[in-house]
């Protein structure tokens, strides 16, 4: 008859390559999952590099990316450029799956930082610095605000209706310029403010 102790070596024999099995399992677990945590995480905008195209990132306390790219709308024939801003949020997405931290960052995330200017579900705007685009679909306007100027640098300006400054409109000039008759050496009239 075999003593207990025995029947416990047998058993611990034949059960230990499962429990080196299982705790190389577990490793490999909390592996994957130290991976997931790091596949997909917010941070903020720290560097922009002096070429203006990579930008880096930190993540967590003291956690910074390399300089790396960040998505924009269009990069083909149609190209859309956007420097990101710096304390802007990024979503940072690994593409090597957590195993060496390559990643790419998904900015325009609306943070206390960089708040959205307006909550109009029928308006569209689109701000550089001091330069605003506005689209309000349910007026049918598109206002365009500059500080100083817009340069329309084209062949033609060409509009289907009127045109009006902080004075009158251009069809109420043509009517006073059409008014005048004494045009004296093909000089327009003195035109009324």
């Amino acid at each position: 008859m075999m003593s207990q102790e025995h029947i416990e070596q047998l058993i611990m024999n034949k059960t230990q390559p499962l429990s080196d099995q299982l705790v190389e399992m577990a490793d490999e677990l909390e592996e994957l999952n130290r991976r997931i945590n790091q596949m997909i995480r917010f941070g903020k905008v720290s560097e922009i590099h002096s070429s203006n195209k990579l930008i880096k990132v930190q993540h967590g306390e003291k956690r910074v990316t390399p300089f790396i790219k960040w998505f924009t709308l269009a990069s083909g024939e149609m190209n859309t450029y956007r420097c990101p801003s710096k304390g802007e949020l990024a979503l940072l997405l690994d593409i090597s799956s957590g195993a060496s931290g390559q990643y790419l960052a998904l900015c325009g995330w609306e943070s206390d930082a960089f708040p959205f200017s307006i909550s109009n579900p029928k308006q569209v705007v689109t701000e550089f610095g001091a330069l605003k685009m506005l689209w309000d679909s349910e007026e049918g306007e598109l206002i365009l605000s500059a500080p100083k100027k817009i340069k329309l640098d084209t062949e033609l300006v060409e509009g289907t209706g009127d045109i009006s400054d902080a004075i009158r409109t251009m069809s109420e000039d043509r009517e006073l310029y059409n008014a005048h008759t004494n045009h004296v050496n093909n000089t327009p009239p003195n035109m009324p403010k």
